[in-house]
């Protein structure tokens, strides 16, 4: 049996939608299922075992992505291999779409996968938050990533976040790599958020971008369980504040849970092509963003 919490990855992209596969923790699940995630992760990126300073050395760029929880009704064994699995395909995917000349780097953790149990992923996502940090620390401290493009999903923000947030107080130097912070469909208390984690993020001075939707069913749900707004919805629900730029993702994603807008609406991935490729804040992104309100209250919402 596996000791840890989390897990760390590192997939590389060269001529394929991954190549290379580095992982460094483990999870508390038994040996067979451990190999059949390592069997699954060298069927997505391949066999070679080449890590952030072979992949993207020459760009000096990562992309960091942070997985959060499966909304599925599947057994447990199924749900962590699956949150690997899908976890992989998404960073690959984002990675192929955008067309980012770096090292692809994920970070997952065992999801049970089920809405039933989402009291345990919220254990697991606390447990997760020191793997996190130590990954993170990891990746910055490395002279050869420069650039660092860190993208966060659903409830994989509440360890991020705050990981980030720690690290960055503890280490400043690591500020200038860090070039944009994507909140993605963030499954976080707003207030909690605005009181307890932003400060800490926005004084560190890194361009932080939150992504919301009033269609997120997920999120309408996680709301439901807590009674209070979550970080991740737009409409009503939005959360503007200073230091944050918001984009409202309402009315862009036809599916059913509209929660992973973020890497299948090209609308939205559009959006954040113009970050990564571009260093385009907000108000620059004016072919894929519409403008209301001015700073420090302006918002801006997708063009369909």
């Amino acid at each position: 049996m596996a000791a840890a919490r989390g897990e760390m990855f590192v997939v590389g992209d060269e001529h394929q939608r991954g190549a290379g596969i580095r992982i460094q923790g483990e999870q508390q699940v038994d040996d067979r299922l451990a190999g059949v995630r390592v069997q699954v992760a060298r069927g997505l990126v391949g066999e070679q075992q080449r890590g952030l300073r072979d992949e993207g050395a020459r760009q000096r760029h990562a992309l960091l992505f942070a997985a959060g929880e499966l909304f599925r009704i599947v057994t447990q064994a199924l749900a962590q291999a699956d949150l690997f699995e899908d976890a992989a395909r998404r960073t690959a995917q984002m990675t192929y779409d955008l067309k980012f000349d770096g090292a692809p780097v994920f970070f997952s953790w065992p999801s049970k996968g089920e809405t039933s149990l989402y009291p345990y992923d919220e254990t697991e996502i606390e447990w997760a938050q020191g793997d996190l940090k130590r990954f993170l620390d990891d990746i910055l401290r490395r002279p050869e990533a420069r650039n660092v493009y860190i993208v966060a999903h659903s409830m994989g923000n509440r360890a991020l976040t705050k990981s980030l947030g720690a690290l960055l107080t503890e280490k400043p130097d690591f500020k200038s790599k860090v070039k944009e912070i994507i909140l993605a469909a963030p499954d976080i208390d707003a207030d909690t958020f605005k009181r307890e984690i932003a400060p800490a993020l926005v004084t560190s001075g890194c361009p932080i971008t939150l992504y919301a939707s009033a269609d997120d069913f997920a999120l309408q749900m996680s709301m439901t369980f807590h009674g209070y707004p979550r970080l991740g919805a737009g409409g009503q629900n939005r959360v503007v504040m200073p230091g944050v730029e918001t984009v409202d993702a309402t009315g862009v994603d036809a599916s059913f849970l509209g929660h992973s807008y973020y890497g299948s609406v090209r609308p939205v991935l559009s959006d954040i092509s113009g970050i990564l490729h571009n260093g385009w804040r907000a108000a620059q992104r004016v072919t894929t963003l519409s403008q209301t309100g001015v700073p420090p209250s302006a918002y801006w919402t997708v063009k369909k």
